[in-house]
């Protein structure tokens, strides 16, 4: 893979949305309800025509009236982003620079992404990346959805766009925001090394600038890297910095110190992973984290025959798995209870946690766990 110069925008092959022309916009009426989707479908289309306007003819209005003029949404999250969009475009602004602009198109994107209109939320997105193409901001999230979509290549193209966007504005926390990005666009590509040296990169730039929740989050997705080919070595040396640049009771500190046990107890080093897992606290993260964690420590004690330990985070676990602010952690956490149960010769309790598991896990279509939980429970039955 060739490497991208971030001194030159041209380099990069445009969007495919700067390719095709301006999106469809039909798609923006898939999930809002009418009454949200009318007016937002109205502005994403002469936001478009204004922004042609503009590039082509010099500028000034293009509509008649306001897409507001039957009376605004009564959605209080998006009731300012759409009423800034209307007077941008009434007063015919030029908005391929409109902060207010980027700010509103941002926030509903934010939001329709929040109530899970992920269509409709690419579709604004979409129309944002044509309005202002020269926008960090406007690629870094239309690139994010596209990899949400399994579009891996354009979210790779979309978010180097958007990080040498930044680098030429000298807007550092964008850069490293872009950076982060590019970095697991490459990982999830399988371009390791790519990913590595972008994280490298945006690690010393957050440094430098004294921006330490970014040097962090690109220390964690170097460790993240380092899990992933099994080193364990290189895995603990990135994470600890990264824990070293996360303030105390961040919420990623309990989850890079899960992935470390995890880590841990995939290479061997089971007393090292229960250690990892008992230091960090009963309360600390949200739920699913807790949960999670609870199952990752009642195994790593199982492991190393420490019945009091298993017993203790046994309880725990087992009480999240009935608990349903940790429902999306149903799944994996009955799965290594019954792991846990197996290594500690506790037959019962492990078909128990396998055959619980089953259900929540074809309920989120989860096959491959499905199968795994075949496999767990063939040996008891």
């Amino acid at each position: 893979m060739r490497r991208i110069d971030p001194g030159d925008l041209r380099r990069l092959p445009p969007s495919r949305i700067l390719l095709v022309g301006p999106p469809p916009l039909h798609t923006v009426l898939e999930g809002p309800p009418p009454e949200l989707a009318l007016p937002v479908w109205l502005l994403l289309s002469d936001l478009q025509l204004l922004a042609t306007r503009n590039v082509e003819q010099g500028g000034g209005p293009v509509v008649r009236g306001s897409a507001l003029a039957h009376g605004s949404p009564a959605d209080a999250e998006l009731r300012e982003p759409l009423r800034l969009l209307d007077a941008a475009v009434r007063e015919g602004r030029t908005v391929g620079t409109e902060v207010g602009v980027t700010v509103a198109l941002g926030r509903i994107v934010a939001v329709f992404r929040e109530r899970g209109w992920e269509m409709a939320a690419m579709t604004v997105a979409e129309s944002w990346l044509w309005v202002q193409p020269e926008s960090s901001a406007a690629n870094l999230v239309a690139g994010s959805l596209a990899g949400d979509a399994g579009r891996l290549g354009e979210a790779e193209t979309l978010s180097a766009r958007s990080l040498i966007i930044a680098r030429q504005a000298e807007d550092w926390a964008a850069y490293c925001e872009a950076g982060l990005a590019l970095g697991e666009a490459h990982r999830r590509r399988g371009a390791s090394a790519a990913a590595r040296r972008i994280l490298a990169k945006v690690q010393k730039r957050g440094r430098r600038q004294g921006l330490k929740d970014a040097a962090a989050a690109a220390a964690h997705g170097l460790f993240t890297l380092a899990a992933e080919a099994g080193d364990l070595e290189v895995g603990r040396a990135r994470a600890e910095e990264a824990l070293h640049e996360y303030p105390p009771g961040h919420e990623r500190r309990a989850l890079l110190t899960r992935q470390l046990a995890q880590l841990s107890t995939e290479r061997g080093d089971h007393r090292g992973a229960l250690r990892l897992l008992s230091g960090i606290g009963e309360a600390a993260g949200a739920p699913v984290e807790r949960a999670l964690r609870a199952a990752s420590a009642c195994r790593a004690a199982a492991l190393v025959e420490d019945r009091g330990r298993f017993e203790w985070f046994w309880a725990s676990a087992w009480r999240w798995s009935y608990d349903e602010s940790a429902r999306a952690a149903w799944t994996p956490c009955l799965m290594e209870l019954a792991r846990a149960a197996h290594a500690m010769g506790d037959g019962e309790r492990a078909r128990m946690a396998a055959a619980r598991a089953v259900e929540p896990a074809r309920e989120g279509g989860d096959e491959e766990s499905v199968l795994a939980l075949r496999d767990l429970l063939d040996p008891v039955r």
